[in-house]
């Protein structure tokens, strides 16, 4: 993580709120797409349990579990497959 020095104090909103948006900016450009995934910067720091590089992937991650689980409560629930 060397870039992460450049952030200076994650205890400041301003430099918390950049590596949010730069966390999901990356995931946004991967040439691997997340289908669907709406990363909106105020639902990720609604997860995040503290101002640090792994708490906003966390939170990326718990943001990308509930769009799946939910989209595959949908799936189930329009097929006739009996699960």
């Amino acid at each position: 993580m060397p870039l992460l020095p450049l952030y200076g104090d994650l205890g400041t909103d301003a430099n918390f709120d950049l590596l949010v948006d730069d966390v999901c900016r990356m995931i946004e450009v991967n040439p691997v797409a997340w289908a669907g995934v709406n990363l909106d910067r105020a639902v990720v720091k609604v997860f995040y349990l503290e101002r640090s590089l792994m708490a906003v992937y966390g939170a990326v991650q718990i943001r990308r579990s509930l769009y799946y689980q939910v989209e595959f409560k949908k799936m189930i629930l329009n097929t006739d497959s009996g699960l």
